[in-house]
């Protein structure tokens, strides 16, 4: 079982401008914290999320954290894709997925950065790869983020990425509009417990 931890900071300004104007067919409908709240997310603005991340399973599972250990709640799973090479992140250019606790540094929309959507999809969620205990470690690399995967088939191919985590398009928005729902100024958590697929 694999998850990559990771935290995620609190999303900038350019999140709260996200409108979604094409639904998904399927799961939940967000469009901002409103809808959040019509479908029973209210209590989420009290709450700290945290993205575990299971390479082994090719499954990412967004939680709320409870106070007490087992007092957790899955808010929803999601199919992902991986790094093309097994293991945890070493260095530049290994193609690993890195395993451990990381915050989200920002939110990017794809098509205002000029950026290859069929690569990454609408919206990524950067990470803080390296992070301190990484550099201890002497890991090395960036660009470490949460992004759609362009063509959702990709997803089916389970180890197709560079490093980073693929969602399906639509479900990269839900995450996105689901964090968006907590504020600006809140922090979330992209968390792993570090036990490796490989």
């Amino acid at each position: 079982i694999l998850l990559v931890t990771g935290m995620l900071a609190g999303l900038s300004a350019q999140a709260q401008k996200v409108s979604v104007k094409t639904v998904p067919q399927q799961g939940i409908v967000a469009k901002d914290s409103t809808d959040l709240k019509m479908e029973g997310f209210a209590s989420l603005e009290q709450e700290v999320i945290a993205i575990y991340i299971d390479k082994s399973k090719m499954q990412a599972e967004l939680k709320t954290l409870g106070e007490e250990p087992g007092d957790e709640k899955t808010i929803r799973s999601f199919q992902i894709a991986i790094g093309k090479s097994r293991g945890d992140k070493q260095k530049e250019g290994d193609n690993k997925t890195p395993e451990g606790i990381y915050f989200t540094n920002s939110l990017i929309d794809i098509e205002d950065q000029n950026l290859p959507e069929s690569k990454y999809g609408p919206y990524a969620l950067t990470l803080n790869f390296p992070n301190p205990i990484d550099r201890l470690h002497r890991k090395t690399g960036y660009g470490i983020w949460l992004h759609g995967a362009g063509n959702d088939e990709r997803i089916q191919e389970k180890t197709t990425t560079e490093g980073c985590v693929a969602f399906y398009n639509d479900e990269i928005v839900k995450l996105n509009n689901i964090g968006s729902a907590y504020g600006r100024n809140k922090r979330r958590v992209v968390f792993n417990p570090g036990i490796s697929a490989g």
